[in-house]
């Protein structure tokens, strides 16, 4: 079933570029879109370029904004979360929208 879910990362320390290179693999074995904000910083994890220069530039000490879509988004979140678990101080969900959700409204909040 189609997910859209969004979460709140707050990162006790910064990516490196083989973990960063892992979580856009990851994305797109399970074949979900991943995007990356904070502040002024917006990134596709599907864009390799982009996903390095996001987290070259993100201020661990701020948020981050996780927004996923697509088949067994919430497993790709959990298999995530599992991978970064030494650089996640916290992570809360914003807001979760099922299939049937998305199809009744035309305007959903992340």
């Amino acid at each position: 079933m189609n997910q859209l879910a969004s979460y709140h990362i707050h990162l006790n320390q910064s990516f490196t570029t083989n973990e960063v290179m892992s979580i856009h693999n990851m994305i797109q074995h399970f074949n979900i879109d991943m995007y990356l904000h904070q502040e002024d910083l917006i990134a596709d994890a599907k864009n390799l370029p982009k996903l390095l220069s996001f987290f070259l530039y993100a201020d661990v000490s701020k948020p981050l904004l996780l927004i996923m879509d697509g088949e067994n988004a919430e497993q790709g979140y959990q298999q995530l979360t599992e991978r970064w678990s030494a650089f996640i101080e916290a992570s809360s969900q914003r807001a979760a929208y099922s299939q049937s959700l998305m199809r009744t409204n035309n305007t959903v909040f992340v």
